[in-house]
């Protein structure tokens, strides 16, 4: 098997950090939704006062939000967006903002930490311990606390 020499593990490290830190692409509907439909929208898709108060969520398929896009955006001039361009920037408002899974992303739900006190984390430990030693009450039934 021939060795590489240094000089071309150091064109291809270099070429691995060059892509690692190289920008994402744009998502081809961003543009489109930026040139069409964030000045109704805005730029999240929170709403404009005045223009489209609500903002862009809903439970819709993606391709049930493309239909809606052809058939009804942008307001006062329907039919301009249809076809790919439709379908481009339905996918960037489904994947940035629409879906259920892009809201999760973008509003965390508040998680409240606590910790043990000693006598809790005793108990703990050693429950955990006990049902890996098959000690006293590992036959009994686990007892979640809600």
């Amino acid at each position: 098997m021939a060795q590489t020499s240094p000089h071309s593990r150091f064109a291809w490290l270099t070429l691995g950090l060059l892509t690692a830190y190289a920008p994402a692409a744009e998502h081809p509907g961003a543009v489109i939704y930026q040139k069409m439909c964030q000045e109704c929208h805005g730029a999240k898709g929170q709403g404009v006062k005045d223009k489209f108060d609500d903002p862009l969520t809903g439970d819709l398929t993606l391709e049930a939000l493309t239909r809606k896009i052809e058939r009804t955006m942008p307001e006062d001039k329907e039919g301009t967006c249809v076809g790919e361009d439709a379908k481009q920037v339905a996918a960037y408002i489904y994947e940035s903002f629409y879906s259920a899974a892009a809201q999760a992303r973008s509003r965390p739900p508040d998680q409240d930490l606590s910790r043990l006190t000693i006598s809790q984390y005793r108990a703990s430990v050693m429950d955990l311990i006990g049902r890996f030693r098959m000690g006293p009450g590992f036959d009994r039934p686990v007892k979640l606390q809600v």
